[in-house]
């Protein structure tokens, strides 16, 4: 029992919820989906129903005139409706058959427009609910990430949650069909339909068996993936050092014995991926031929037995091709579920950090910033980067902060525009810790030139407005001209 629940993926957790709450924005589709799966799996018996009818009056088995007819009550229902000889009722029959799968072609197309409707507006939702998550964590939680790590949420979220969208859907379509074709079955033949359970039985155990491995294999070569672009974005966002340095060589090594390792995982995925295939194809074969024979031993003569016969047939060839599409369909959200399971780690909340943010507006600095007994660990641990400091940032006039690497001036600056909290102490300002206040407002006056220059890929007019989108081409020349005298240190004329 362990065991089998371990093949059961947990829905109560964050990725699943992500998924439910997309469904449920998307219920309309949802309903679309439901019905037209309801539909295609009623006309898809239907058509083997009219079949099975046709084939008996070609053969004079389901003529009402008979002495035996095998299904009475609707031979008899139709040579009321339509008095027409067995050769006609036969094509009327078969064109009532074309008619049922033109219905079930159209409602299966129908079905499949809907589940891309719903991918389409599930992928960009989810990737920017992922984002969203991103932006909201504090700039210490998310600085523990790798930019190539954060980079791969974003994009794989989409994936994980169209791919288990669509399998999904096409595990309900493939079950509701075999339904269908089972009661057919059992209505057809009780004895035969017991043989037709072992093929089903061993279709399952086959699942069952592999399923695990197939687990394991996966979330290896999702690890092996991650590794891998971690490694090729850092190396792409230091191009300049290893260019300085001359290490593309020993680069292209590292990112090729990833790459090679990639490529092993997804030869092992391969092996364990289409091993089901060759099973289930040689699987109703063997049945079918178990079954013609067991129908002609227990279901009687030659004349009775065709129409009998030619239905269930076709009713377990169709069985089969559907017990292997929702072993398709397993496997394939088997593969899936290493996305889905690394989609849970970035939204799981439980050690994540949330940037804090004040209710209270800052409406402009009355009184002097003060720092009272300031303590800081990046690590949360007893290893400071700042211990006990207390100063005053007096208002209006300038203060430096002067002192040799690794003093912590930088950490101070974080401190003071709110990158980090306080691991002990508070920032006051107007009287007030800094945390009350909305950090957007505190934020906006605040100018900060960083020793870390970053480049947006936009014109450079738009990246020096960036931290003032409404300000004008004059203001962006006002200030542009301001800082270079600044730099400069030259007079700038009025």
């Amino acid at each position: 029992m362990k065991k089998l629940k371990k093949l059961i993926p947990n829905f109560r957790s964050p990725a699943y919820v992500l998924v439910g709450e997309t469904a449920r924005k998307n219920w309309w589709l949802i309903g679309i989906n439901l019905v037209t799966n309801l539909v295609s799996a009623v006309l898809e018996g239907s058509t083997l129903g009219v079949i099975y009818l046709a084939i008996g009056y070609l053969t004079g088995t389901d003529d009402p005139g008979t002495d035996t007819p095998t299904n009475p009550t609707i031979a008899q229902i139709l040579a009321k409706i339509l008095p027409l000889p067995p050769e006609q009722m036969f094509l009327v029959l078969i064109f009532g058959a074309v008619v049922l799968q033109i219905g079930l072609s159209v409602s299966n197309y129908v079905n499949k427009v809907s589940t891309a409707y719903l991918s389409a507006k599930a992928q960009p939702y989810v990737t920017g609910k992922v984002f969203e998550r991103i932006m909201t964590f504090s700039y210490g939680c998310v600085s523990r990430y790798k930019v190539g790590d954060l980079v791969l949420f974003a994009n794989d979220a989409a994936l994980a949650v169209d791919l288990q969208i669509t399998y999904f859907n096409n595990l309900v379509l493939n079950l509701s069909f075999s339904l269908v074709y089972l009661v057919i079955i059992v209505r057809l033949s009780p004895i035969l339909a017991g043989a037709a359970t072992v093929l089903i039985l061993a279709v399952a155990y086959v699942q069952y068996k592999l399923i695990p491995r197939l687990r394991r294999v996966v979330k290896r070569v999702t690890a092996s993936q991650v590794e891998s672009v971690k490694y090729i974005t850092q190396s792409i966002q230091a191009l300049r050092l290893l260019h300085t340095f001359g290490t593309q060589p020993q680069t292209l090594t590292g990112a090729n014995q990833l790459l090679g390792n990639i490529e092993k995982q997804l030869k092992k995925r391969a092996v364990v991926l289409y091993l089901p295939e060759p099973i289930l194809d040689t699987l109703p074969m063997v049945a079918l031929g178990i079954l013609a024979a067991s129908a002609v031993l227990f279901e009687g003569g030659k004349a009775t037995i065709l129409p009998l016969l030619l239905t269930f047939l076709l009713a377990l060839q169709r069985l089969s091709g559907r017990l292997k599409g929702t072993s398709g369909t397993i496997t394939f959200l088997v593969d899936n579920s290493a996305r889905m399971v690394r989609l849970e780690t970035i939204l799981d909340q439980r050690d994540k950090v949330f940037e804090h943010s004040g209710s209270e507006p800052f409406r402009g600095l009355r009184e002097d910033i003060e720092f009272k007994s300031v303590s800081l660990s990046y690590s949360n641990d007893d290893n400071f980067a700042l211990k006990n400091l207390t100063f005053t940032l007096p208002r209006n006039k300038v203060t430096a902060l002067v002192g040799e690497s690794g003093a912590g001036k930088s950490s101070i600056v974080d401190l003071f525009i709110g990158l980090y909290q306080p691991t002990a102490g508070d920032i006051l300002v107007n009287g007030r810790p800094l945390a009350d206040y909305r950090l957007e407002d505190w934020r906006r006056d605040i100018g900060v030139v960083s020793q870390d220059t970053f480049i947006f890929n936009d014109s450079i007019l738009e990246n020096l407005r960036y931290g003032r989108p409404s300000a004008s081409l004059d203001d962006v020349v006002e200030a542009a001209i301001a800082v270079s005298c600044t730099v400069l240190k030259e007079r700038c004329s009025p």
